[in-house]
């Protein structure tokens, strides 16, 4: 009998490894992350609105970028607006109809560039991280399929 109880407390600890968590839009909205474990030459923070998160990305070049064809110097900073919703299971396609109205989930939905889904698993949200998790198929070498995954912390931004 202890062993078990042993093996079911064993199970019950590995289940919650890559567990997840449910949370309601009221714990997103006017709120703002910025990415912790970014490698490139940029900044990147997220602040969510009730229906759309607005992605602002802030480039660090060492120079400034000119433009070879005018001359001009590139903006550095760079806003983009993106629709969202949460979901309780992954979603395969966007569903625009649950913008605004889905507020309580397991997933971040969110309708990308070229209108493409972004369909992250929320593992974490406290009033300090938010940490994400994507994951997509993509083909090998061989073109075969393979699954990439990719954790993303974000740190709240405190006003």
């Amino acid at each position: 009998m202890k062993h078990i109880i042993a093996i079911l407390i064993l199970l019950f600890e590995i289940s919650n490894l890559n567990a997840q968590q449910t949370i309601n839009i009221s714990q997103l909205v006017g709120t703002k992350w910025k990415l912790a474990s970014n490698k490139n030459y940029r900044e990147l923070d997220w602040t969510f609105g009730k229906t759309e998160i607005t992605q602002t990305r802030v480039y660090t070049f060492p120079v400034p970028i000119i433009k070879p064809s005018t001359g001009e110097v590139m903006p550095n900073v760079y806003d983009e607006h993106f629709k969202y919703y949460l979901a309780i299971s992954n979603q395969t396609k966007f569903n625009e109809l649950q913008v605004g109205k889905s507020t309580r989930g397991r997933y971040l939905a969110l309708l990308g560039r070229r209108n493409e889904l972004d369909c992250f698993k929320i593992i974490s949200l406290t009033s300090d991280s938010l940490v994400l998790q994507q994951s997509k198929i993509c083909k090998d070498d061989n073109n075969m399929n393979i699954t990439i995954t990719h954790n993303y912390t974000y740190i709240r931004v405190k006003d």
